[in-house]
């Protein structure tokens, strides 16, 4: 598992329990030497949110769960944050706080599928061909570029505003990043091969 920083931030802030996030800019050199090409990430992909700082690997409980969303050369999500826990409800309101001013950054823990090194903009770069995200992380500071907070939102903690299809869409996304997230801790321990 490899993580990914990236800074910026920009709140709307309309008080609902929910954040979106630009996590990565495609086709631009980041702090890693690294170019996310178009295509990487799986649109409308299923991501845990994971405890400030990538906690989550070391065994913090997720946060929340999200959805990626492509838009052009922007890599978005929109994270729901667990206002029925302490973690998820104290994540959200650090984020909220932070406003935009130092304001919030984001990280994300993936596995790359598919990437080769070449010369790009005069520099040595590896591409990012394919990518599986396995979380989404606030971070202090990031290392891609123009990325952060888009919005922040905040629901009522028991998700009363939901339909039935909604609730158990997010049952259903929680199930699955936490399977994904148990595969990516056992593949990290034993390797894929095991």
């Amino acid at each position: 598992m490899e993580t990914k920083t990236f800074s910026g931030a920009t709140i709307k802030s309309t008080d609902k329990g929910i954040v979106r996030v630009r996590f990565a800019t495609l086709g631009v050199i980041d702090a890693d030497k690294d170019v996310t090409l178009s295509g990487a990430f799986a649109d409308g992909a299923k991501v845990a949110v994971s405890a400030y700082g990538h906690e989550t690997w070391n065994g913090a409980l997720p946060v929340g769960v999200g959805r990626i969303e492509m838009k052009g050369d922007s890599a978005e999500a929109e994270l729901r944050f667990f206002l029925d826990t302490t973690s998820g409800r104290d994540t959200f309101n650090t984020i909220k706080n932070l406003g935009t001013d130092p304001g919030s950054e984001y990280s994300y823990g993936f596995t790359i599928n598919d990437s080769e090194y070449g010369d790009y903009q005069g520099q040595r770069v590896r591409f990012l061909k394919s990518l599986t995200v396995h979380e989404i992380s606030p971070v202090l500071l990031g290392a891609g570029v123009g990325t952060g907070t888009l919005e922040v939102k905040r629901v009522n903690a028991s998700y009363d505003g939901l339909s039935p299809r909604e609730r158990g869409e997010m049952r259903a996304m929680a199930d699955q990043v936490e399977l994904d997230l148990k595969i990516a801790a056992f593949n990290k321990r034993y390797g894929n091969n095991a």
